[in-house]
């Protein structure tokens, strides 16, 4: 394979399992959109290792996840020594030749992958940041280098929008992810509004669990709130990118706080012209230092 089909496989892979982070990195020049690209399928093939079921689901009968968490950090390595012998690992090696994006992040994320085979709950919400840390901080880390930024806050501010996009995914995903038994809402929160793991595997949407959610809404959109200051940081030709991914979340978010019960049963998105008008409403946003 070209490096020009390297890149493209990535892209197929960001449009096809983040179509909410494909709607921001199709505002990024080439370089940087294939760069962000290189970065999510790597991450997202992380990921899908440490899900055994989507695993399972698309190559048979796997080794040991760990195994293949394993076998990932090692082509990591080929990346960084320059002799990757994958699609993804040659389009990231390639975008690591271009941008400064540091290793360590991947690391970091792979070891959340780790983490999730040992536990499937968070037990607190300290014990939640710190998750966040391993899984949605790493995120942020690895693509600011990529879209520049110009006040070294930013690094913070990204790390807050990651937090974000991350409380939105659990608060959206709590009812697939409970059928799979992992519950990432804190157990110190769950026991607060007396909400079991065993109620969210029966889907029961009682007023403890509305409060529970209301909660954890609440929390979300404090974390926008403290990472909207990273908009004008961000360098100009990846400013709307930044807006459209946080408005993109935050669309979701406000999805769920109108039905807080619905997650327990699907998945909610946004169709085909909300997406459109908050790409309508990205330039002017970003321009105003602001989520659309």
């Amino acid at each position: 394979m070209t490096l020009a089909e390297d890149y493209a496989a990535c892209r197929a892979i960001t449009r096809l399992r983040g179509a909410n982070f494909s709607i921001g990195l199709s505002c990024l020049p080439p370089v940087k959109r294939r760069a962000a690209e290189s970065v999510y399928a790597f991450c997202r093939h992380a990921d899908d290792i440490a899900d055994e079921d989507a695993i399972a689901g698309v190559e048979g009968a796997p080794a040991s996840v760990l195994e293949r968490l394993r076998g990932w950090e090692e082509e990591l390595d080929r990346v960084y020594a320059g002799a990757p012998e994958t699609p993804v690992g040659r389009a990231l090696a390639d975008a690591v030749r271009l941008f400064p994006i540091p290793r360590e992040p991947f690391r970091r994320l792979l070891e959340g992958g780790r983490r999730d085979q040992a536990r499937g709950a968070c037990l607190s919400e300290t014990d939640f940041l710190d998750y966040c840390r391993l899984v949605a901080w790493s995120i942020s880390d690895l693509t600011l280098p990529i879209f520049g930024y110009s006040d070294d806050r930013a690094l913070d501010w990204g790390r807050e929008l990651s937090t974000a996009l991350q409380r939105t995914n659990v608060l959206r995903d709590v009812g697939e992810d409970a059928a799979r038994d992992r519950v990432y809402l804190p157990a110190d929160a769950r026991a607060h509004h007396r909400v079991s793991a065993d109620d969210l595997r029966a889907g029961r949407a009682g007023a403890g669990f509305l409060a529970l959610m209301r909660d954890q809404i609440a929390k979300t959109h404090e974390a926008f709130r403290r990472a909207q200051p990273l908009i004008p940081a961000i360098a100009a030709d990846a400013r709307v990118c930044v807006a459209l991914l946080g408005g993109v979340y935050r669309a979701v978010l406000r999805k769920i706080e109108r039905d807080p019960s619905a997650p327990l049963s699907r998945r909610l998105a946004l169709n085909g012209p909300e997406r459109i008008a908050l790409v309508a409403r990205a330039i002017p946003s970003a321009a105003a230092g602001r989520w659309p």
